[in-house]
Order: C-alpha cells, then sequence, then structure tokens
C-alpha cells in the first residue's frame, strides 16, 4: 500500500512538474495561434486548471494574454465565467499579484459592466491593499 501511493505521489508530481513547464512556454506558442483556437479550444482546457490553485500562477498569465486580444463581448462569453473563481482565490499569493498586475486592465474590460466591476474587481483591489 505504501510503495502505490508513493509511486502514485511521484507520478503526480512529475505529472505538475511538466505541466508548469508546458505553461511557461505556452505564451510563445499562443501568438502563433488563430484567435477561434485560443478562444473555443484553449481557454477551457486552461480554465480546467482553475481546480488547483496551485497551477493558477501558471494558468493565469496565459488567460490574460488571450484576453488581451479579445473584444469586450467575447471577454463576457469566454473568459469571464471562469476567471471570476479565481478573483476569490486568496491563496497562493502570486494570483493576487498578476491579478493586481493587470488591473488597469480588467478595469478597462469590466467598463462596460459596471455592476461585475463594482462585484468582482473593487474587492479584488481592497483584499490585496489589506495584506500590503
Amino acid at each position: 500500500m505504501k510503495k502505490t501511493f508513493r509511486l502514485y505521489s511521484n507520478n503526480l508530481n512529475l505529472i505538475i512538474s511538466y505541466l508548469t513547464f508546458q505553461l511557461k512556454g505556452l505564451p510563445e506558442v499562443l501568438t502563433r495561434m488563430p484567435k477561434r483556437v485560443k478562444l473555443n479550444r484553449v481557454v477551457s482546457s486552461l480554465a480546467r486548471e482553475y481546480l488547483n490553485p496551485d497551477m493558477v500562477p501558471f494558468v493565469l498569465p496565459n488567460i490574460l494574454l488571450i484576453a488581451q486580444e479579445t473584444t469586450d463581448e467575447e471577454f463576457q462569453k469566454w473568459i469571464i465565467p471562469d476567471l471570476v473563481s479565481v478573483f476569490k482565490m486568496k491563496e497562493p499569493i502570486q494570483i493576487g499579484i498578476i491579478l493586481m498586475q493587470n488591473m488597469d486592465f480588467l478595469v478597462s474590460k469590466f467598463k462596460s459592466q459596471p455592476d461585475s466591476l463594482r462585484e468582482h474587481i473593487l474587492p479584488l483591489e481592497l483584499l490585496f491593499w489589506r495584506f500590503c
């Protein structure tokens, strides 16, 4: 039983290491992909990684890179539904740092929906300033 658990644990660590390595190189690949593929395939695949908070700091920059190419309508349809769950995460701290580094962009995308801006972005900003 212990051997099985150790083997499983080692394999899981290898998978996570490989995935983080792949995610770090993804921005270069994204520049060569059509926007349609990024929105229909890549965003949903990356968003599945939000379930593991330790992976979010590697996924979030790629999502935000894709989001910068979107119109307001595409942003609301493809990016926001999954991104809202990230706004509520407090750990790891890199999530808050990445979101704060991209705050101008996020505010500009949320300006078309003031209620969402108040509901999601302002609490995030207040939460981050509490830690500083």
